[in-house]
């Protein structure tokens, strides 16, 4: 049985370049709109094209703001890339879609992961109502992975 990472690595699935520790702190802007750079790229792997999106919005940002934004920001993300790549964009909107699913899991366990890193911080440690973010984050993100999954 392959790993989820190895269905990517050896091309059962459409991969693409992962950062694979994405979160607004690594990202440099040159302005409101325009990256000027993305730093600490030492988790850097093949994998899905959905997987930095689920871990920026994921833990980087509230429930109400994820469920809100995850599918435009998905469309975006995807118009983005055609308009970029025409012709050679190497898979459908509908892919994104099943790899959401495929995904989902995975970016489950970063998500808690990440969530005890946070909680065990200094300063979330020192800010209640920082610490129940977190929490309300990660729970939420687990029931939607869940009700996403079909597991309920």
């Amino acid at each position: 049985m392959l790993t989820f990472r190895e269905k990517y690595s050896n091309g059962e699935k459409t991969s693409v370049l992962v950062h694979g520790d994405l979160w607004a702190g690594q990202i440099f802007f040159r302005n409101e709109v325009d990256i000027a750079g993305i730093v600490d790229w030492q988790a850097a792997h093949l994998g899905s094209p959905v997987e930095d999106l689920f871990r920026v919005l994921g833990a980087g940002t509230t429930s109400a703001i994820r469920r809100k934004l995850f599918y435009p920001l998905l469309d975006y993300y995807y118009d983005a890339m055609l308009r970029l790549l025409g012709a050679n964009m190497p898979f459908s909107r509908d892919y994104l879609n099943e790899e959401i699913v495929h995904t989902a899991p995975f970016s489950c366990l970063t998500v808690i992961v990440s969530t005890g890193v946070q909680l065990n911080s200094d300063d979330v440690k020192k800010d209640k109502r920082a610490a129940e973010e977190y929490i309300d984050r990660c729970k939420c993100f687990v029931e939607d992975v869940i009700k996403l999954c079909g597991w309920q």
